[in-house]
């Protein structure tokens, strides 16, 4: 998608039209009391194997090269015993393609206890590795605990969370 504009002397400029538009990642659902809808919980089963805890597609119908990402995640995570350490981790792809860490590693929540424990990540890409440099575009997180039952993680994704695009 392009704009026509006038040069000082009358003469037609192309200009390329950015594009920017934002994802609310966690799907419409019943209202809530305290004005806060979560994810569907997920549970791990197995210690030390990364659950999928949250997954979904971004996609508007629309497509292109990236400009700008801005992510403001935010998740609950919880342990089924007080000694139990989840961790985890963003990751993004292009639609279909090879999953892209957002962060260096997991991060690990050390004795998190029973109770679950907010944390946002946010921050926003402008350089761009080959497997996620276009939209649309999934993104999931993935999660694990180091102990089984009853050391179990639970997570789930805030409504607040969101996505934003600039496309070139």
């Amino acid at each position: 998608m392009t704009s026509q504009l006038f040069d000082t002397k009358g003469r037609p400029v192309i200009v390329p039209a950015l594009q920017e538009f934002t994802h609310r990642i966690v799907g419409a659902q019943d209202l809530a009391v305290d004005g806060v809808q979560w994810s569907t919980e997920v549970v791990t089963v197995t210690a030390d194997t990364d659950y999928t805890g949250f997954s979904v597609s971004l996609d508007y119908g629309l497509s292109g090269d990236l400009a700008l990402v801005t992510f403001a995640l935010t998740l609950a995570i919880k342990a089924g015993s007080a000694t139990a350490d989840p961790k985890y981790k963003w990751q993004a792809r292009n639609a279909g393609g090879t999953w892209t860490d957002l962060m260096s590693g997991y991060i690990t929540k050390t004795n998190v206890n029973t109770t679950y424990v907010e944390e946002t990540i946010t921050g926003y890409l402008q350089a761009f590795p080959a497997n996620l440099n276009m939209y649309p575009m999934d993104l999931r997180c993935i999660f694990q605990s180091n102990e089984t039952t009853p050391g179990v993680a639970t997570m789930k994704v805030k409504n607040s969370s969101t996505v934003s695009f600039l496309l070139k």
